[in-house]
Order: C-alpha cells, then structure tokens, then sequence
C-alpha cells in the first residue's frame, strides 16, 4: 500500500486554478471545505490500514495485537510482561515480544543438538550448555545458566516437545555458573572414597549407595583430566595451621544437580 501523507495537499494542488482561490479573508471556500472534509477523512482511514497491516507483524504490534499473535503462536503473555525488554521498577524483564520471536525458532525447530542447545541457552540464559549422546536414542543437557522456571523440572518437557521423534530427553544437569565436576575416559573401575569429616580432610570412608547396608559401595572410572578448567577432581584441603584447613577448589569442578521430573528446585541466584 502507497503512503500518501498529504490528502489534502495533493487534492487541493490538482484543483483547477479558479476553484484554488480563497476567499477574501483567506478562508476556505465551501467547496474547498468539502474537499478538506473528503480529504481528511481518506487519510484516516489509510492511517487505519496502515496500523492494521504493521500491526499484525511481530516487529511492530503492540499490547493486544502482540497478544493475538501470542495465541496464534501458542504462547501466552506472563501477567505483567512488558511488550519489549527494558527494566520495570528496576528490575531488568524479559519482553514479551522477544519471547514470541524465540517461540517462532521454536516451532520451526527440526530437533537438531544445535537447536536443542540454543533453546535450553534461551531458557536457561546460559553462556555453555553441553550436549551428551545415551545409547540407543536419548540425550542429556548440561547448562550453566542461572534462569529457571518456578518448577524447574519443566524444562524437561519442554526440551522433550522440540525433540525428534522417537528420541528420549533424559533431563536437565544445572551447574549454577560453576565448571562442572567430571571423570575422564579411564577404563578402569575403582572404588570412591570421600572425606566425610570436612574438619579431617584425610580421612577417608568409601562412598556408598545406601549407607543403611553398608554393602553397596560406589564405583566409579576416577581417571585423570590434562586441562582443570574442564573438572575432574575434588577441592583440596590446605592446612592453614593448627587443625585449621582452607580449600582451594580453583579447576576442580563441582558436583551438579540432576533436575529430574518433579525434582529439587535450585537454590535462589
């Protein structure tokens, strides 16, 4: 559609030369009135179908209509969400409107470990998230991200809903921001043991399954890792003086949490 801003202007300008003059006082002549009067009435209703054509895309809807088009794409506003990021009070919000534009990569989703992976960024506003293969057909996803859901199990189905068919999302690993604790690829099974007593690091009982039987012991394939930055062992204790120990947990990783379905809510950030 043509933008013609000037009505008025352009009819008056194709007026034959008598019917241009005015009258003696400089105002309008009824003729030329009825002409403003057409005229203006002509660019309110192409203003009206301008905003009705931009405004049923996302880039430029506002308020109600960003709204329709949240039910066309299946995703309701949160109460109170702004229609575009910004701060509120303060306090930084996510806009709505980003939120429908990333549901749109959403439904386009074909299920790929790329686009796996920038949703559970999305959702989680991590800066990592890695992706791990389960024999036959499941995968697991580690995130350092920070943002949760009130139920952070949720995101589990929803990682399911934009997983290919016939393959099993096996639930979310939350490090919290920290590097997260690995084993390497060490063929061999050996038994863990841990320091139960922080105040007597060198004490150590094996790790068991159910300490109620005392009989299922923990094994696990300890291995060895050539970067610390990628996890692999515990922080170690450093005797300070006395019994006192500090610890020095700088490229050790730390033990993540498995949010199952219906698991633990993670601790507040």
């Amino acid at each position: 559609m043509v933008d013609i801003p000037d009505y008025y202007a352009r009819a008056y300008s194709l007026l034959a030369s008598q019917f241009q003059v005015t009258n003696p006082d400089g105002s309008l002549t009824n003729f030329q009135k009825m002409i403003y009067a057409i005229s203006t009435m002509s660019q309110l209703i192409q203003t009206q179908l301008n905003l009705l054509q931009t405004d049923r895309f996302l880039d430029f809807a506002q308020g109600v209509q960003l709204d329709g088009i949240g039910q066309i794409l299946g995703l309701a506003r949160v109460p109170g969400q702004p229609d575009d990021s910004g701060f509120v009070d303060g306090v930084y919000q996510q806009g709505y409107r980003q939120d429908l534009q990333f549901q749109i990569f959403v439904n386009e989703s074909e299920g790929t470990p790329e686009d796996v992976i920038t949703i559970l960024k999305y959702l989680t506003n991590a800066s990592t998230v890695w992706y791990d293969d389960m024999f036959p057909a499941a995968y697991i996803l580690t995130t350092n991200g920070l943002t949760f859901p009130a139920n952070p199990s949720d995101l589990n189905g929803i990682m399911q809903s934009v997983s290919p068919a016939g393959v099993q999302y096996v639930g979310t690993v939350a490090t919290y921001g920290g590097v997260p604790f690995v084993f390497s690829s060490d063929p061999f099974e050996e038994q863990l043991y841990v320091a139960a007593n922080p105040d007597s690091p060198g004490t150590l009982s094996p790790f068991q399954a159910d300490p109620g039987t005392g009989i299922q012991n923990f094994f696990v394939q300890a291995g060895m890792t050539s970067n610390p930055d990628f996890g692999g062992g515990f922080a170690e204790a450093i005797l300070i003086g006395g019994d006192d120990y500090d610890y020095d947990d700088s490229g050790a990783g730390q033990l993540s949490e498995f949010l199952a379905t219906n698991g633990n809510i993670p601790p507040p950030y």
